[in-house]
């Protein structure tokens, strides 16, 4: 019995220590991005004199109520805008595998500026800096750069991709009218290459986006999105700018053999590419 109390599942979330550890580093131009949003009180007991923004900004978890860009996008550019003097933002994670299962919101923060690394850690929670924020980066829908429209197995399409400029890869996915009831639980593997097809890497199958949001919970036309990051598919520590390829199989993850589901033209999977990759 008196081990238990040395085991990290019994550990409690470190909030007051989260809060101590931020207390002297938030920046006058930083806030605090608190997600899940109804963790609200215990913010407002630990820490009430930090700014905070909530997403979603709700007082009981909603299992629903699953974060999007035209959730947080118009939420963050207002936090962030010109006139509020913040660049920075410390993101603070807890219970996000519920409402932000697809990670959007450190997506968006990407996009509108740069991760800076840290290194603490703390039981039940995480937490990850962002620095060079500008409002105008946010976004309201998927930002999708290049359209594809690749159907498989008449159950999922999709719908196009983007390279963000650290090298991850974003993949938008959206369900068809006539997928099956019930649904399957789906997954891709995904296989990158050079421009001149000479093989990088080959990732691991998974669920079609974030892992606590299969495809049996997502409604008909709403667009999902998978998040990969750059150092796994262009297989490199630090991704480098170029030219590079990318392939995409859907299979039915209950599927022993992991059979592939067809696109319209027959095809196993499909090829993309060249694909540029610009960091900065």
């Amino acid at each position: 019995m008196g081990g238990w109390f040395f085991h990290p599942a019994f550990s409690k979330d470190q909030w007051r220590q989260l809060t101590e550890f931020l207390r002297p580093r938030l920046a006058e131009d930083e806030i605090a991005v608190l997600v899940s949003g109804h963790a609200w009180p215990v913010w407002e007991y630990y820490a009430p004199d930090l700014p905070v923004v909530r997403l979603p900004a709700l007082e009981i978890l909603d299992v629903d109520a699953v974060l999007d860009f035209a959730a947080t996008g118009p939420v963050l550019r207002d936090a962030f805008a010109d006139e509020s003097g913040r660049r920075g933002a410390w993101l603070i994670n807890w219970q996000d595998e519920v409402v932000d299962p697809n990670g959007i919101t450190p997506i968006q923060l990407e996009l509108s500026g740069r991760e800076k690394g840290q290194s603490a850690t703390f039981a039940g929670l995480t937490l990850r800096r962002f620095t060079g924020l500008r409002p105008y980066r946010f976004v309201d829908a998927p930002p999708i750069d290049a359209p594809t429209d690749v159907a498989f197995g008449d159950q999922v399409m999709l719908r196009g991709y983007k390279v963000v400029n650290n090298g991850d890869l974003l993949l938008f996915w959206e369900r068809l009218p006539g997928a099956p009831e019930p649904a399957p639980d789906l997954g891709f593997v995904l296989q990158s290459a050079t421009a001149a097809r000479e093989t990088l890497a080959t990732l691991p199958g998974r669920r079609l986006a974030g892992y606590t949001y299969p495809f049996a919970r997502w409604q008909p036309g709403e667009l999902v999105t998978a998040h990969v990051r750059g150092v796994d598919w262009l297989n490199v520590a630090a991704p480098q700018p170029g030219r590079y390829r990318f392939s995409v199989r859907v299979y039915d993850v209950d599927d022993a053999a992991a059979t592939p589901l067809l696109t319209t033209d027959g095809q196993a999977g499909v090829e993309i590419g060249p694909v540029e990759v610009v960091i900065d």
